[in-house]
Formats: C-alpha cells, sequence, structure tokens
C-alpha cells in the first residue's frame, strides 16, 4: 500500500500546485488590472492637461487675431475717410467752374 500513499501524496501536491496556479493567474490579473486602471487614469489627466493648454492658447491666439483684425479695421476706416468722395470732388469742380462764371 506504499505506492497508494505515494500517489495519494502526489495528487494531494498536484491539487496544491493547482491551486497555487488559481491563485498566481488571480494575483497577476488583479495587480495588471490595477496596473491598466492607474495608467488610464494618468493618461487621461495627461490628455486633459494637454487640451486645456491647447484650448487656452487657441483662445489667446484667436484673441490676438480679433484685436489684430479690429486694428486694421479701424486703420482701413481712418484711411477712408481722408480719400474725398465723388461729391467732394463734384463740389470742388463746381466751385472752380463757377468761380470764373461768376
Amino acid at each position: 500500500m506504499p505506492s497508494r500513499e505515494y500517489l495519494d501524496k502526489l495528487f494531494e501536491a498536484e491539487n496544491e500546485a493547482k491551486s497555487l496556479l488559481e491563485d498566481a493567474r488571480a494575483e497577476a490579473s488583479r495587480r495588471i488590472a490595477a496596473v491598466k486602471s492607474d495608467v488610464d487614469a494618468r493618461f487621461a489627466e495627461a490628455r486633459s492637461a494637454k487640451a486645456a493648454a491647447a484650448d487656452a492658447n487657441a483662445q489667446k491666439k484667436r484673441s490676438e487675431a480679433d484685436a489684430e483684425c479690429s486694428a486694421e479695421i479701424e486703420a482701413y476706416r481712418a484711411s477712408l475717410d481722408d480719400v474725398p468722395t465723388f461729391y467732394d470732388k463734384l463740389a470742388a469742380w463746381c466751385e472752380e467752374s463757377l468761380d470764373g462764371i461768376i
């Protein structure tokens, strides 16, 4: 019967090894899930920070472009004030023409 005892002990050792393997797999899965969760959280945080910085930069550039555009429009309008209109030229021509007649 000693061979039966050896077989029983081998069977117990095999079952214990299977149990240890299952425990190790479960622990590895838990650790992998924890690391993945941590990495995902860090990535989301970094992505949000980059997006916020990009939005702030875009808003700054938009404000600068709006200010530059407004300045250009004001400069153009000011230059139009210096250009004589058709009516100004007509009035000047009429005055010149009538000066000789009257």
